[in-house]
């Protein structure tokens, strides 16, 4: 069999990427799988290279590289030929020439590792773009940035928290604002946003909840690492018709409780009329729930941003 005629670095030039980024995405993604020359080296062939020139093109529109890079080519090709539809609900189509720059500058500082500007940067966005866009618009490819300098191993730890922690703030400000600004009144319909047990990531529920508050849902925010009874236990306080629960591709290997047998717990305690909303790159091992309830996985913010607009309206 011929091997392919891209050494590594013609491969990351042809997509675009780093041989850093390249070689991270393989080992952590198997996003491309190169053959070996009789030297060891890596040759990637015309197939890879396409993979990744797609991989890399729906990293930038704002896709985490975690959920694209190990899809199937039929999966793959499916999704960057929706990209466009999709992308148009980011940054508004009339997005004036400096919102633009200013989204450029916020990434080249992400980039840079300043901090102080990131803050900056985030603030004059969030109060130009107002919730919605700048949920949709800016932190959804900020928060792909993130994972593709930390995939390529170009984030150091504590870079990357100090990062977070800029988005975990203005997030969580979005959503008190928003329900203070209720002028007192009670929604009537509450969403609780959870990550599982050993489920650390909470970046999607956060993305939520701001969404929810821009619909007019009330927000209780139960967080990251919860078990399932205690998830249960929140929903029944605050009488809550809807769950919004987070499936980051957490490895078996760090959980005690696999995301199959946490469903099926959480099914088994949560009232017959609760509707679970699962959202996230990781294993998807149900289509149904035992009890029947109303179920259903959504592949991206945009979608459970139409679910809960839809889902305010039937109040």
């Amino acid at each position: 069999m011929k091997l392919g005629s891209y050494t590594v670095q013609a491969a990351a030039a042809r997509a675009g990427i780093s041989t850093h980024t390249l070689r991270a995405w393989e080992a952590r993604y198997r996003a491309v799988e190169p053959e070996r020359a009789p030297s060891g080296h890596r040759r990637y062939g015309e197939h890879d290279v396409e993979r990744l020139q797609k991989i890399a093109a729906l990293v930038r529109c704002g896709h985490a590289v975690g959920e694209v890079a190990g899809l199937a080519d039929i999966a793959l090709d499916r999704l960057f030929q929706t990209e466009p539809q999709r992308a148009s609900r980011r940054l508004p189509l009339d997005a004036s020439p400096g919102i633009r720059a200013r989204a450029d500058s916020l990434m080249q500082a992400i980039e840079t590792f300043d901090i102080a500007r990131v803050t900056m940067h985030v603030k004059w966005l969030r109060a130009a773009l107002g919730v919605r866009a700048f949920v949709l618009g800016v932190a959804v490819p900020l928060f792909a940035r993130l994972g593709e300098l930390v995939a390529a191993s170009s984030l150091d730890v504590c870079q990357e928290h100090a990062l977070s922690a800029v988005m975990r703030d203005q997030l969580g400000d979005m959503s008190h604002s928003l329900q203070a600004l209720s002028c007192g009144e009670v929604p009537e319909t509450t969403v609780v946003f959870a990550a599982p047990e050993d489920d650390l990531h909470e970046f999607g529920i956060l993305l939520g909840a701001a969404l929810a508050s821009v619909h007019g849902l009330g927000v209780y925010y139960a967080g990251a690492n919860l078990p399932a009874k205690n998830l249960a236990a929140a929903v029944a306080a605050v009488r809550a018709p809807l769950v919004v629960l987070g499936n980051a591709p957490v490895p078996a290997t760090e959980r005690r409780i696999a995301f199959a047998d946490y469903l099926a717990q959480l099914d088994g305690l949560l009232p017959p009329t609760v509707d679970l909303v699962v959202g996230g790159a990781g294993d998807r091992p149900r289509t149904s729930l035992d009890s029947h309830r109303t179920f259903a996985y959504v592949n991206a913010l945009d979608e459970l941003d139409h679910l809960l607009e839809t889902r305010s309206r039937k109040g």
